[in-house]
C-alpha cells in the first residue's frame, strides 16, 4: 500500500510545475550532491489544505509546512534513497508551534525554496516567540534553503532560551538568497555549510548569529547586521560554556577550511546586566580549529560598528592553520584598550605555518588591531594602513614577523604612557620596502629580547611621534640591530618626542657589569645603516640615542668614549594637590600651578599639561589649551610645595561656558613620571576673563586700598564692608553692609590689611542673599518682611504678608499707646526726655552690630527698640516669605507705622473738636497737645528714614541705580515711588527747618496759633537755645545720608563730635539732668561708632573677639536702655498713692531754696494755655502778683530765665 502511494505522490508530484529559480538550484553547484532523475515536487501555499491529496495532485497544495515535511518523511520511508525533495513555498507560512522534523532515513536533498521574484520572498514567521522555531535533523541528507525570508519575532522584551532553527546532522546544508529579522540563533551541523548571499538582521541571540559545526564552511556575500547578544550569565567571559560571535564556526578533521568572502559585519551590541569588567569573547567572528592543517581565508569583508564588552571582534583559535586576512576592513571598532581587533593564537608547532594579513585598512579604533601569539609561524604583515585610532596596531608574540608597506598615522594614547604601536616580543622581525609611522602618541616600535632586521631598500619614515620611551623605536631587555642588516636601508626619525630618548631608547637593566667595549660595539650597531636624526626631542635626556642602565650603573661607565650617547637615570618623583583630601589641583586660567613634591633627590622636572576628551585621550591642542612659563621646573630632594610660573591659558571662556577637558598635569624627572589631575575653575572672584590673554586677569586700575589681587596665589581681597562684582562688563567695588554682606578671612597677601574674597559673589552676602550688593535673593529664596532676609519660599507668600501687615498694625498702635502713656507719667518733660532715646535708638540702628558675630543679639536688641520710632524690621526676622522681589517694594512696607500713627493723631483730633468730654474721659490723653505733637515727632522719625533709603541712588557702571537695590535701575518704573517718597520728604524737612527758625519768626510774624505746638517742642530748651530741638533731627537725617557713602561718612562722625562738644559746653537744655544725659548718649553714639562702625581698622577687627571689647560694647549699648528702662519704672512707681505721700512728707521738710526750683519747673511749662492756667492758679492761692497778670507772653520768657539763673547760681 505504502508502494503504491508513493508510485502515485511521484507522479503527482513530477507533473508540477517548477519555478526556474528552484530548477537552478538542482542544476546548479548548490545541487551537485542531491540526484537530478528523481525529483518530487510539493507546493505550500495559505490556500492549501492539509491532506494527502495535496500531495498527490498536482491541482493542489499543502497549507501547513509542518504536514508536508512529516508526510514527506513518511512516504520516503516507503521509496529508495537518493530522492530529491522539493517544497515550493509559494505564499508567507505562519507557524504556531515548533517544525520539528526527524527524517528516518537517507534521501538524496531536501529543497526548501521560495516562489518569487527574489525581490519579494514569502516569509516563514511565528505568532510568538518559539524555541526553536524549526528544528530539522536527517540521517545524512543534503538540505538547500533558497529564496525565504524568516521573522521569528524574537526582540529584546520577547527573547527565548534555546536556538530558533536548529540544522542537524545533514552531509550539507546550503542557505542561499534568504533574510532572517528577529531570530536568535541559528545552530548548524554538518560536513559542509554553504551560507551565500543572504542577511541576518535585527537578531537577537544568546552565542551566535550563525553557530556552525562543519569540516567546510563558505561564508560569501553575507550581511550580519544589527546583532544584540542577550547571553546569559554563564555565557559571559570567564564562565561561558562555548564561544560566542555574530558567526561561530567549529572546522573538525584535518585539513578543513573556512572562507568568509565579501560579507559584512556591522552593529554589534549588547543588552543584558552585568559587571562592568566581564567581557564576550568575540563580537562578529570566531573561528577555531580542533585538528591540524586547516585553511581559514577572511577575504573583502567588511567589521564595523562594534562597542566595548567584547575581548576580540575577529577570533581564531588553531592548532595549525593556514590564515589569510586579504583586503578586508575594520572600523568604528571601539573596544577597551588591551582587546583586539583580531586575536590569532595558535598552539605551539613544530612547523611554520604561514599567517598573512594584507591590503587591509583599521581605522576609527579603540584596542589593539592586530595580536598574534604563536610559537611557529611565518607572519607576513603586507601594504596595511592603521589611522585615526585609539590603542596599538600589532602585540605579537611569535617566531618570526616581515612588516612591508606599513602607515600608521594618527593613533592616540595617553600621553607619555608605555603604549607602543607595534609591540614585538620574542620576535625577529624584518622591515622591508616602506614603513612610515607619523603623528602618533605612544612608542612606534617596541622590541623586548626580539631580534631587528632592515632589508636592502628599506625607507622606514618614523616622524612628529610622542612617547614616554624612544620616540621612534624602544629597545628592551637586550633587543638589537642585526649588524649584518643592510646599509642600504633608511632609518629617516625627525620631530619625533619623548621623555627618554628622542629617538631611540635602549634600556639595558639587566646589564650589571657592562664594559665600555661593550658599549661601543652596541652603539655601533646603530652605525651599519644609514640613520638620520632631525629635529628629535627628549623632555628630560638623550635627544637622539639614550641608554639607560637604569638606578645601578656599570662600574666605570663614566670612562667610556661613547658618553654623550648615554646617560645613567635613577630617580623617583611624585606630585600632588596642596589641600588635603583632594586628588586633583584646582586653578583658574592664569593663575599660578602650585603643587606638592616628594622626591628622593634633587631633579629638574619637566611639566606637560595634557587633555582628556570623549574617551580619547590626546596632547592638548596650543589653540585650545596650552601652558605658559617655563616648562623646567627645580624639585628638591625631600616634601616640598612647589610654587611655578607656570599658567594655563585657554581660548574657551571658561567663565560662560562649561567643558568637558580633563586636564592633568604630568611631570617627568628623569625616567620618573607622576601625574595629577587638574580642575579648571571659573575665574575666582575678584578676577575677569580676558579673551585676549586667554587668562583670568585682576584689576590693575583699581585702587590698591580697596582691591589687591595675586594671580600667584589666585586670591583677590578687598576692603571690609566693600562688595565686589560685575555690571554691563564694568568692575564694581562698592559699600555693602549688614544685613547684606560679610566679609571674609584675613587677606594673606603681604603688607595687607583687606580681607580675603570668597570663589563666587553670592558667598559675599548674608542670610542667603544674592545678586548686585547682595540687595537680592538667591533662587528658590524670597524676601522676609522688609527684606531683613531671605527664606526659602515654600509658598504662601500672599498669606504670610497679610498676617505680617496685620501684625504690624497692631504692634504700631501699642507703639501709639505707649508714647500716650509716656506723655501721661512724664508730663511736660516728655519731649525733652524723649529726644535722647530717639536719638539713641536711631543712630543705634545705624551701627552694623550685625557684621561681628558676638554682636549680633545686640544687632536684634536694637531692631526691637527700633519699634519706638515706628521701625518695623523686627518683624523680618520671622522666617516667611513675601512677595515683593525688589527692596523697594519692601521699604513701602515700612510707610505702614507712620500711617498708623497718623490715623491716631487724625483721631485724637477728631475727639477733641467733636466730643471734649469724651476725650477728658479718657485717662490716657491728659494733654492732647503734647499728644499729638510727640506722636507727630516719631512719625517724622519713620517717615524721613523710609522715604531717604527709597530715593538714595546710587552709580553702577555707568547708569544710576536705587541704592535700596542695585539691581534696578532709577529709570524703571520703580521711579513713580518717588511719588510717594519726595513729598514725604519735603514735608517732614519743611517742618524741620520751621521748627529750628520758629523762634527767630515769633518775633517778627504772629505765630500764637501755632505757639502751643512749638512751645511743646522747644519746651524742654532754655529760650536762646529753642531752635535744638531740630538739631538732633536733622542730624540723623544728614548721618542717613552719609553713612550710605564712604566719601561722605567721616561728616557723620566729625558731626557727631561736635554735637557732643556744643552739648557739653553750652548746656542748651533748661535742665542738667537733660544735658548731661543727651551728652553721654552722644558720646556712646561716637564710642560704638569707633568700635563696631564703618571707621574702624580692618586689621583691627580680631579686637572684637577678646572678651574686653565685647565687654566694653555691651556695656554701651545696655547703660542707656537701662538708664530709660529704670526711669520709666521710676516714674510708674511714683504714681502710686503710697509713695507719693512719703515724697510729699520728704518734699515738705525740704528748705526754702527748692521751692524756688519748684516755681521754675512750673514756669517751664508755660504755653499760651498754661499761662491762663498759671494765672488763675495763683489768684486762687493769693500768691499772683498784679506785674505779673499785666506782662505780655513774652516778658514771661524773661521771668523764666531769671528763675532758672537764680537756681544755677
Amino acid at each position: 500500500m505504502k508502494e503504491l502511494l508513493f508510485v502515485l505522490v511521484f507522479l503527482g508530484a513530477s507533473l508540477l510545475p517548477v519555478s526556474s529559480q528552484c530548477q537552478s538550484l538542482i542544476e546548479g553547484e548548490a545541487g551537485s550532491t542531491c540526484v537530478r532523475d528523481a525529483v518530487n515536487t510539493v507546493s505550500v501555499g495559505i490556500n492549501g489544505a492539509d491532506e494527502p491529496s495535496c500531495i498527490t495532485d498536482d491541482r493542489k497544495s499543502c497549507k501547513s509546512l509542518h504536514y508536508t515535511l512529516n508526510q514527506i518523511n513518511l512516504l520516503a520511508e516507503a521509496s529508495a534513497t537518493n530522492t530529491t525533495w522539493i517544497v515550493l513555498v509559494s505564499s508567507d507560512l505562519v507557524l504556531t508551534s515548533t517544525l520539528a522534523v526527524s527524517f528516518g532515513i537517507d534521501f538524496s536533498c531536501l529543497i526548501l525554496c521560495g516562489e518569487g521574484d527574489g525581490v519579494s520572498k514569502p516569509t516563514i514567521s511565528t505568532d510568538t516567540a518559539l524555541s526553536p522555531a524549526i528544528q530539522l535533523e536527517s540521517n545524512e541528507a543534503a538540505l538547500i534553503i533558497s529564496n525565504l525570508a524568516f521573522n521569528f519575532s524574537v526582540t529584546a522584551t520577547k527573547s527565548i532560551l534555546n536556538a530558533s532553527v536548529i540544522l542537524a546532522n545533514f552531509t550539507n546544508v546550503t542557505i542561499i538568497e534568504s533574510t532572517v529579522t528577529e531570530s536568535s540563533d541559528w545552530s548548524i551541523s554538518a560536513y559542509s555549510v554553504v551560507v551565500s548571499n543572504c542577511s541576518f538582521s535585527d537578531s537577537y541571540i544568546k552565542s551566535a548569529v550563525l553557530l556552525i559545526h562543519a569540516n567546510s564552511v563558505s561564508l560569501t556575500r553575507t550581511s550580519v547586521v544589527n546583532t544584540l547578544f542577550q547571553p546569559e550569565i554563564r555565557a559571559i567571559y570567564g564562565s561561558q560554556s562555548g564561544p560566542t560571535g555574530s558567526v561561530v564556526i567549529i572546522l573538525n578533521g584535518s585539513g578543513s577550511s573556512a572562507l568568509i568572502q565579501d560579507s559584512i559585519f556591522w552593529g554589534v551590541g549588547i543588552s543584558f546586566k552585568f559587571n562592568s569588567s566581564s567581557f564576550i569573547l568575540s563580537a562578529s567572528l570566531y573561528v577555531n580549529t580542533t585538528e591540524v592543517d586547516s585553511r581559514i581565508r577572511v577575504l573583502s569583508s567588511e567589521f564595523a560598528f562594534t562597542k566595548l564588552f567584547y575581548e576580540t571582534i575577529v577570533t581564531i583559535l588553531s592548532r595549525s592553520s593556514d590564515i589569510v586576512f586579504s583586503n578586508v576592513t575594520f572600523h568604528d571598532q571601539y573596544l577597551f584598550i588591551n582587546n583586539h581587533l583580531i586575536l590569532i593564537i595558535l598552539e605551539s608547532s613544530s612547523f611554520m605555518h604561514p599567517v598573512s594579513i594584507r591590503d587591509s585598512s583599521f581605522y576609527r579604533y579603540n584596542g589593539t588591531a592586530l595580536g598574534l601569539i604563536c610559537t611557529g609561524c611565518l607572519t607576513t604583515i603586507l601594504n596595511n594602513s592603521f589611522y585615526k585610532a585609539y590603542g596599538q596596531v600589532l602585540l605579537t608574540r611569535t617566531s618570526k614577523v616581515t612588516l612591508s608597506g606599513i602607515n600608521i598615522s594618527f593613533i592616540q594614547n595617553e600621553p607619555f604612557s608605555d603604549a607602543a604601536l607595534i609591540n614585538l616580543e620574542h620576535v625577529y622581525v624584518n622591515f622591508v620596502s616602506h614603513i612610515n609611522i607619523s603623528n602618533n602618541i605612544g612608542t612606534p616600535i617596541k622590541l623586548t629580547f626580539s631580534y631587528m632586521n632592515f632589508y636592502k631598500g628599506l625607507d622606514m619614515q618614523i616622524t612628529n611621534n610622542t612617547a614616554r620611551y624612544g620616540g621612534g623605536i624602544f629597545f628592551d631587555e637586550g633587543s638589537i640591530f642585526n649588524t649584518d642588516s643592510s646599509q642600504n636601508a633608511l632609518l629617516y626619525f625627525e620631530n619625533n618626542s619623548a621623555v627618554l630618548g628622542g629617538a631611540i631608547y635602549v634600556r639595558m637593566y639587566i646589564a650589571s657589569d657592562v664594559p665600555c667595549s661593550f658599549i661601543e660595539h652596541y652603539i655601533s650597531t646603530f652605525q651599519t645603516i644609514d640613520i638620520v636624526y632631525k629635529g628629535n626631542y627628549a623632555l628630560n635626556k638623550g635627544n637622539n640615542i639614550l641608554i639607560d642602565f637604569g638606578s645601578i650603573p656599570p662600574a666605570g661607565i663614566e670612562m667610556c668614549n661613547s658618553g654623550k650617547n648615554y646617560e645613567t637615570i635613577y630617580s623617583k618623583i611624585d606630585i600632588g594637590p596642596i589641600q588635603s583630601g583632594t586628588s586633583h589641583l584646582t586653578v583658574f586660567p592664569g593663575q599660578s600651578i602650585k603643587f606638592q613634591a616628594i622626591s628622593i633627590g634633587v631633579c629638574q622636572a619637566t611639566m606637560y599639561i595634557t587633555c582628556s576628551a570623549d574617551n580619547k585621550i590626546n596632547s592638548c591642542p596650543p589653540e585650545l589649551v596650552s601652558l605658559s612659563g617655563s616648562s623646567k621646573v627645580v624639585i628638591p630632594q625631600g616634601n616640598h610645595t612647589i610654587t611655578t610660573d607656570l599658567k594655563i591659558k585657554t581660548d574657551i571662556n571658561i567663565t560662560h561656558s562649561d567643558t568637558s577637558i580633563d586636564l592633568k598635569l604630568q611631570s617627568f624627572c628623569d625616567s620618573s613620571q607622576s601625574i595629577v589631575s587638574v580642575m579648571l575653575l571659573n575665574c575666582s572672584l575678584g578676577f575677569t576673563f580676558n579673551e585676549t590673554e586667554r587668562m583670568c586677569r585682576g584689576c590693575d586700575d583699581c585702587d590698591s586700598s580697596f582691591y589687591q589681587y595675586s594671580l600667584d596665589e589666585g586670591i583677590a581681597c578687598i576692603r571690609y564692608n566693600y562688595w565686589y562684582g560685575s555690571h554691563d562688563g564694568q568692575t564694581i567695588i562698592e559699600p555693602c553692609y549688614y544685613p547684606y554682606c560679610k566679609f571674609g578671612d584675613k587677606c594673606p597677601l603681604r603688607n595687607s590689611n583687606l580681607f580675603k574674597l570668597p570663589l563666587t559673589s553670592n558667598e559675599q552676602c548674608l542670610f542667603n542673599r544674592g545678586g548686585i550688593m547682595c540687595r537680592e535673593c538667591k533662587d528658590g529664596y524670597k524676601f522676609s518682611y522688609l527684606g531683613v532676609q531671605c527664606v526659602e519660599d515654600i509658598g504662601n507668600c500672599w498669606g504670610n504678608v497679610l498676617g505680617l501687615l496685620l501684625l504690624a498694625i497692631v504692634l504700631n498702635v501699642l507703639i501709639g499707646f505707649f508714647w500716650m502713656y509716656t506723655i501721661k507719667c512724664k508730663g511736660s518733660l516728655t519731649l525733652g526726655f524723649s529726644f535722647g532715646a530717639i536719638l539713641f535708638v536711631a543712630y543705634g540702628r545705624l551701627i552694623q552690630f550685625g557684621i561681628v558675630e558676638e554682636f549680633e543679639p545686640i544687632e536684634v536688641l536694637m531692631s526691637f527698640l527700633s519699634l519706638i520710632i515706628l521701625d518695623n524690621s523686627i518683624l523680618g526676622y520671622i522666617p516667611a516669605c513675601t512677595p515683593a522681589t525688589t527692596g523697594v517694594g519692601q521699604q513701602l512696607f515700612n510707610y505702614i507705622g507712620p500711617l498708623v500713627i497718623i490715623c491716631m493723631i487724625i483721631t485724637i483730633v477728631i475727639m477733641a473738636n467733636s466730643c471734649p468730654k469724651c476725650l477728658s474721659k479718657v485717662d490716657l490723653i491728659p494733654n492732647p497737645i503734647q499728644t499729638l505733637s510727640l506722636l507727630a515727632l516719631v512719625t517724622f522719625w519713620s517717615i524721613a528714614s523710609t522715604s531717604i533709603m527709597i530715593l538714595l541712588p546710587i552709580k553702577i557702571g555707568d547708569s544710576y541705580q536705587f541704592l535700596v537695590d542695585p539691581n534696578i535701575r532709577i529709570s524703571s518704573y520703580y521711579a513713580l515711588v518717588w511719588l510717594i517718597a519726595i513729598p514725604l520728604l519735603i514735608i517732614v524737612i519743611a517742618i524741620i527747618v520751621f521748627m529750628a527758625v520758629s523762634p527767630f519768626l515769633s518775633r517778627k510774624f504772629n505765630t500764637v496759633r501755632i505757639k502751643p505746638i512749638l512751645d511743646v517742642f522747644h519746651s524742654s530748651f532754655r529760650d536762646k537755645w529753642r531752635w535744638c530741638s531740630s538739631v538732633y533731627f536733622g542730624s540723623w537725617i544728614v548721618s542717613i545720608i552719609f553713612l550710605n557713602f564712604t566719601e561722605t561718612q567721616d561728616l557723620v562722625f566729625t558731626m557727631l563730635l561736635a554735637v557732643s562738644i556744643v552739648q557739653f559746653v553750652f548746656h542748651p537744655y533748661a535742665y542738667k539732668s537733660l544735658n548731661i544725659t543727651d551728652t553721654l548718649i552722644i558720646i556712646d553714639l561716637f564710642a560704638l561708632f569707633l568700635l563696631v562702625g564703618e571707621r574702624i581698622d580692618p586689621s583691627a577687627i580680631v579686637m572684637h573677639k577678646s572678651s574686653y571689647i565685647t565687654f566694653l560694647v555691651y556695656v554701651l549699648v545696655i547703660l542707656p536702655v537701662l538708664y530709660y528702662v529704670c526711669n520709666g519704672v521710676f516714674v510708674n512707681v511714683w504714681k502710686l498713692q503710697c509713695t507719693r505721700s512719703i515724697q510729699y512728707k520728704i518734699v515738705k521738710r525740704m528748705k526754702s531754696r527748692f521751692d524756688s526750683d519748684k516755681e521754675a519747673e512750673r514756669v517751664d511749662t508755660i504755653t499760651v494755655s498754661g499761662h491762663y492756667r498759671l494765672v488763675q492758679d495763683q489768684v486762687t492761692h493769693n500768691t499772683v502778683h498784679l506785674s505779673t497778670m499785666n506782662r505780655k507772653p513774652e516778658d514771661f520768657s524773661a521771668y523764666r530765665e531769671s528763675l532758672i539763673n537764680s537756681d544755677e547760681d
